[in-house]
Formats: structure tokens, C-alpha cells, sequence
């Protein structure tokens, strides 16, 4: 759940993508790099970072613009 409450964040295999109650908000998709791991994703206290964990080992970072989500650096 994003930090506002307004939508949250799903991951499958391929990509991360916003969703609300009524369903995934349009142009939010992103894909992912290393596949989606287990672990899932968290936002930063801000909402402006979502971290996504890898099924390759590292974590994928995510900057919200408005309600899309642009890949940015990876970390390890």
C-alpha cells in the first residue's frame, strides 16, 4: 500500500504495476529486470521509491511520477 493510501503496488514475474479497489491504473506498468523473487516490494517512507526484490539477487528501485512507475538504478 502506498504511503497516501490511494493505490498499491503489484508485482508478477514480468513487471510491477499501481492498482486501486477498482482495478490497475492505466500507464503504471514497469517491467522488471531480474524477474519478481518471493520477497515482494516495499515503498519508502515518502512514497516516492518503490524497491522491488530480484529473482537474480538485487533489488530493483522504482521512482513514482505522478502514478507511473519509471525504472531508476538498481542496488545489491
Amino acid at each position: 500500500l502506498h504511503p497516501s493510501g490511494e493505490f498499491f503496488a503489484l508485482i508478477n514475474n514480468r513487471e510491477v504495476f499501481l492498482a486501486t479497489r477498482g482495478g490497475i491504473i492505466e500507464g503504471s506498468r514497469a517491467d522488471l529486470e531480474g524477474g519478481a523473487s518471493f520477497r515482494g516490494c516495499a515503498w519508502a517512507p515518502d512514497g516516492s521509491r518503490l524497491f522491488v526484490s530480484s529473482s537474480k539477487g538485487f533489488v530493483e528501485q522504482y521512482r513514482l511520477t505522478g502514478r507511473k512507475l519509471e525504472r531508476a538504478e538498481r542496488l545489491l
